[in-house]
């Protein structure tokens, strides 16, 4: 199944299909530049198409002021909300990890898709998890209109207050893009959203199982 099947599977919305498509380029222009071998590599990238693939079951739909949804929309993301929460359970992430599995993702794929959530970043680094750090850190890379600089998302995600200690995840993701920078032959901070934003089609036609491609 292509990855464009797959959203179209699930009603993905466009907003939500740029930001996971995102999320799957930077961490593909990462691979790219990884010294030596890194053989999870499909399995981060499948995170990254996914990760967020059960998210409408907790969109804030009584707020359309931000997104300006037409009531068409507006109604089918209510159905498509009670959908997935009838068939896969209200806990979103539980969801997520529910549909990779149906889809066909390995025990590894899952693995690292269990471990995606920004609070598990310090308990990954103390043990040096790259397959799974990876993930977390494009997630934290980009924001909802596009790639931005690590301290401009934090800066972004403090102001905000979108998260449980901000503090703390701001202090974890600067761990790992420490950490991620010892694996590659470029700078991190040179991967900007010019770049990202070129590559978000590639996705459409490729394969959710095989997805990796360094070019």
């Amino acid at each position: 199944m292509t990855i464009s099947q797959v959203y179209e599977k699930f009603g993905i919305p466009r907003n939500l299909r740029e930001h996971m498509m995102r999320v799957g380029s930077l961490a593909t222009a990462i691979l790219g530049a990884w010294k030596g071998d890194m053989p999870e590599r499909n399995r981060i990238i499948q995170t990254c198409l996914l990760h967020d693939i059960a998210k409408p079951m907790s969109f804030n739909l009584a707020n359309n002021t931000h997104f300006k949804r037409s009531p068409a929309e507006h109604e089918r993301l209510l159905k498509l909300r009670e959908w997935l929460v009838a068939t896969y359970g209200a806990d979103e992430h539980k969801a997520t990890v529910a549909i990779a599995k149906e889809l066909g993702c390995d025990s590894g794929a899952i693995r690292i898709l269990e471990e995606m959530e920004w609070e598990n970043l310090g308990r990954l680094l103390d043990r040096n998890d790259a397959s799974a750090i990876l993930p977390i850190y494009c997630d934290m890379r980009v924001g909802p209109s596009g790639v931005l600089t690590l301290a401009e998302r934090l800066e972004n995600l403090i102001s905000r207050a979108t998260v449980t200690d901000p503090e703390k995840i701001a202090e974890s993701g600067r761990r790992a893009e420490v950490f991620i920078q010892g694996f590659i032959r470029r700078d991190l901070g040179g991967i900007l959203h010019e770049e990202i934003e070129s590559s978000l089609e590639q996705w459409m036609d490729a394969e959710i199982l095989h997805p990796f491609n360094p070019s």
